[in-house]
């Protein structure tokens, strides 16, 4: 399983990493960021049913960590009842 082969090659997700949530200032949204050494990912979980926008650590580009796609830190949208890992 993808996510499965993700957990096991990224540092951040190692049960030593420091992991914190992140205040996205809605509701629908957690966030969770795992760190280790100088690896950083933002886990962002949407409960809601519609698509939402967040904003995690501005001025940043990140990597979708499952599609490899580039995210702009400050525009992340989550579809409705999805995630995105997002590798900063």
């Amino acid at each position: 399983d993808l996510l499965e082969t993700i957990r096991r090659k990224e540092k951040v997700f190692d049960g030593t990493a420091d992991v914190w949530t992140y205040d996205a200032h809605r509701s629908e949204i957690m966030c969770v960021i795992r760190e280790k050494d100088e690896e950083r990912m933002a886990g962002v979980f949407n409960f809601s049913g519609r698509d939402c926008e967040v904003s995690v650590y501005p001025g940043k580009n990140g990597t979708d960590m499952v599609t490899g796609e580039t995210v702009e830190t400050e525009k992340i949208i989550v579809r409705a009842h999805d995630f995105r890992w997002i590798r900063m």
